[in-house]
């Protein structure tokens, strides 16, 4: 799995195996004194053991021992590897729902506790299925890992960028307000937009639809989940490629003006076209930007 935070599921999983481990050395030990109690009673009254022979079961002890040991960590490295693949979508390479589920309620919590900023990206490929009608299911796998690839090499380290289900990702932004969330998710529509990756010697367009919100310390899972899929469905009805977000009362539009862009083939271009647009917008947008409902203590 990327490292995308700590995973509750996983840590379970770990402290599991290793009290199985610890609990099955426990068991052995127990056994190979009772074993040595038995045998030191019934020849209590007989004569001791031959030094070599002594010395020879001393050597076999430790044999079935060591050979113990290495079966118990064996198995707890299986575990381990079970729990990592039951949380990793294998077609991305991306933390899958269940993971996803794992990380929001662990962020949510650290919100609701300490009051600071969260925010959730959730995006969706456009059109995704006319590269599996028209060019096939290996073109639509491509556009999916290339799509992945995408997310995750544009956002931060600490971001978490999970595979939501079908062509959707879902994206937690740690220590990330709205109005920034809203430029992350801007950024993230516009490397995507041009990156136009080749597949099987012919270039894809791939655009993104998203819808951002933030959220409040009264937030449940299903409410946090919900707004950013309303701004989501307010993106694609718009037209798709583009953002809008969830202020907690409206879905509201972001989109950067795109003439142009289709036939810049160097990202950093595009970059520059509309870097000054962002910061504008940044700051306009800071100051329209209502207050969240449930917010503050």
């Amino acid at each position: 799995m990327p490292a995308n935070g700590p995973n509750l599921f996983m840590l379970l999983v770990v402290a599991t195996a290793q009290a199985a481990l610890a609990v099955g050395l426990g068991l052995w030990l127990a056994s190979w004194l009772s074993r040595w109690r038995e045998r030191s009673s019934s020849k209590c009254f007989s004569q001791p053991d031959a030094p070599g022979e002594l010395s020879l079961r001393l050597e076999q002890l430790e044999a079935e021992y060591a050979h113990a040991q290495r079966q118990l960590l064996e198995q707890a490295r299986q575990l381990e590897s079970v729990a990592a693949e039951a949380l990793t979508d294998g077609l991305t390479g991306l933390p899958n729902r269940r993971a996803f589920d794992d990380e929001l309620d662990r962020c949510l919590a650290l919100t609701r506790r300490y009051d600071r900023p969260l925010s959730l990206l959730l995006c969706d490929i456009d059109h995704f299925k006319k590269f599996n009608d028209r060019y096939g299911h290996p073109t639509g796998d491509f556009v999916l890992r290339e799509t992945a690839q995408l997310l995750r090499s544009t956002l931060r380290p600490s971001d978490f960028v999970a595979r939501f289900g079908g062509e959707e990702f879902a994206i937690l932004l740690p220590e990330t307000g709205l109005a920034d969330a809203i430029i992350a998710a801007e950024k993230l529509r516009l490397a995507v937009c041009v990156a136009r990756p080749e597949f099987d010697g012919q270039k894809f367009q791939i655009t993104v639809s998203q819808g951002v919100t933030q959220a409040t310390r009264n937030d449940g899972t299903a409410a946090f989940v919900r707004r950013a899929d309303a701004a989501l469905y307010a993106a694609k009805s718009a037209g798709r490629n583009c953002v809008h977000y969830h202020d907690g009362e409206l879905c509201r539009a972001m989109r950067l003006d795109d003439q142009g862009l289709s036939s810049l083939d160097n990202p950093a271009d595009a970059l520059a076209l509309v870097g000054d647009e962002i910061r504008q917008r940044l700051a306009a947008l800071t100051a329209e930007l209502p207050s969240l409902p449930g917010k503050g203590g």
